[in-house]
């Protein structure tokens, strides 16, 4: 018998008017229901707050203020009652059993518990999305999982400990959470069964604004230093091999089709796993055209969140 655990659910929301309610279902929907809701609504220009103050199968308390994710989740979390956080995205569904599957290893003990998400693949186009991105992991290794705080929850010691989510970052500032959250010494768990359903953007500009930001981030934040070079090194040397074998040999393109062929793999045998086999002359086209749109938006996202980053530390200077 697992002791009674108090639980604040807390998420941030920006002109969701399309998406709340269905979110809001998911939340009045688990199989456990959190001890106290906390919304704040980053002034949205929507229908969104309104939606959320006339629900009425939910207790919320809704927090009106002009902010960023980070501000938003530490408004949100300085305003809770109870010690354990649980923390989710706007926009997302919640596995009914997500709440009761993801607090349960606190009795045991634990400091941070990591939960699992999915994608919603509804489409072709989000068939190639699924099987490009990195974040979605088969297995139930923590160590091959990209955390997320839309399926998290944690101690409220963990994020005093912290400092709070990094006001700073307007993008990437969960992974800056939880990379600080990994370099200590908490007790954190991986709880599987606890799921999210989140839905990519629905069309390229969407997508291309999504990974720019995403990198932006990572680059203000100093933050996967060497994957980005790997990234530029491999396009510049993609480049380069190809200049030669127009100019001295042919035999050059053999080492670019190796990589690129390793490259593509990974996102063929996902989308293998999806069974859509009659769309497999379309997914041949589709998916390496796609993975370098992102690959450009996420190298372009990099540089503009390198530059900021190096004309912040000459003013600091």
């Amino acid at each position: 018998m697992y002791p009674i655990l108090k639980v604040s659910l807390i998420t941030t929301v920006k002109n969701e008017e399309n998406s709340i309610i269905t979110f809001l279902l998911s939340i009045a929907n688990q199989t456990v229901q959190p001890n106290e809701i906390i919304i704040v609504d980053g002034l949205s220009t929507d229908r969104t707050a309104s939606l959320i103050k006339g629900f009425g199968k939910l207790q919320i308390k809704l927090i009106q203020e002009k902010s960023n994710i980070a501000h938003g989740r530490n408004i949100a979390i300085s305003n809770t009652i109870h010690d354990i956080i649980a923390v989710t995205d706007g926009g997302c569904s919640l596995k009914e059993d997500w709440l009761e599957n993801i607090i349960k290893p606190f009795s045991e003990g634990v400091d941070v518990v990591v939960g699992n998400y999915t994608y919603k693949v509804n489409s072709f186009f989000d068939a190639c999305l699924y099987s490009i991105h990195g974040l979605f992991k088969d297995g139930k290794d923590l160590n091959a999982f990209v955390i997320s705080s839309r399926s998290l929850a944690f101690n409220k010691k963990v994020w005093e400990e912290i400092g709070g989510y990094p006001e700073w970052l307007d993008f990437s500032e969960d992974m800056y959470f939880h990379n600080r959250i990994q370099e200590r010494n908490f007790k954190i768990t991986f709880a599987h069964d606890a799921v999210v359903e989140w839905r990519m953007p629905v069309n390229l500009k969407g997508l291309f604004k999504q990974f720019f930001h995403y990198m932006e981030g990572d680059g203000m934040a100093g933050m996967h230093t060497r994957r980005h070079i790997l990234r530029f090194s491999s396009y510049v040397g993609s480049v380069f091999l190809l200049g030669l074998s127009m100019k001295i040999s042919l035999y050059f393109l053999v080492p670019l089709i190796v990589g690129a062929i390793s490259y593509l793999i990974p996102p063929f045998l996902k989308f293998s796993r999806l069974g859509m086999y009659r769309l497999w002359g379309k997914a041949l086209v589709a998916i390496p055209l796609v993975l370098a749109f992102i690959d450009v938006a996420k190298m372009a996202g990099y540089l503009s969140g390198l530059t900021k980053r190096m004309k912040g530390l000459k003013l600091k200077a």
